[in-house]
């Protein structure tokens, strides 16, 4: 658990990650779940989770705003929604994702690679879903899935997802157009 600047093993960062976090929503004690490249992600007593973005260069948090989009799409997709972490709201000016927090089965019914137990079929179905929407798969990682009791794997980490079809079109029109 992290208490603000109670924890000595959590450098300064993490500190105004949290504090990022609570001005996003956060309520109560902290659970730190995870460390990335790109983000903190922690899960307040009411049980969402916020994943903050380690800095905020423009990079990163259009990275983090990528993983949103894919999120508030991917929560009215059939067949996909029931395995992704509910999607609440994005904050750009605090670098904040506000999703479900899903927590994690025990790790004895986790299965030992991501390949395993259908967890790559699952995945590959949700990126060909997920294609007329303008979006391909995330990234695959051995943390990018939790297990439930019952909704079975459910996406946590959707970073890395890659806009296709037409809505990369538009996003390259919008940013590359010149007047």
């Amino acid at each position: 658990r992290y208490y603000a600047q109670e924890n000595p093993e959590i450098p300064p960062e993490g500190a105004s990650a949290a504090d990022r976090a609570r001005a996003a929503g956060a309520v109560g004690v902290l659970d730190l779940q995870g460390i990335g490249m790109t983000a903190w992600v922690f899960c307040d007593e009411q049980g969402v989770a916020f994943k903050v973005a380690r800095n905020m260069t423009p990079s990163n948090v259009e990275m983090l705003a990528r993983e949103a989009e894919w999120l508030r799409v991917a929560n009215a997709v059939p067949g996909v929604k029931m395995h992704v972490a509910r999607f609440y709201r994005w904050r750009p000016d605090l670098g904040v994702i506000v999703r479900e927090c899903v927590r994690q089965r025990s790790q004895e019914t986790m299965p030992r690679r991501k390949n395993e137990g259908g967890l790559w079929d699952l995945h590959h179905a949700i990126g060909r879903a997920m294609l007329p929407f303008g979006f391909a798969a995330p990234e695959l990682k051995a943390d990018s899935y939790v297990f439930t009791r019952d909704r079975g794997y459910v996406i946590v980490d959707a970073g890395f997802a890659l806009k296709t079809g037409s809505r990369l079109a538009r996003e390259i029109a919008k940013k590359h157009r010149d007047p």
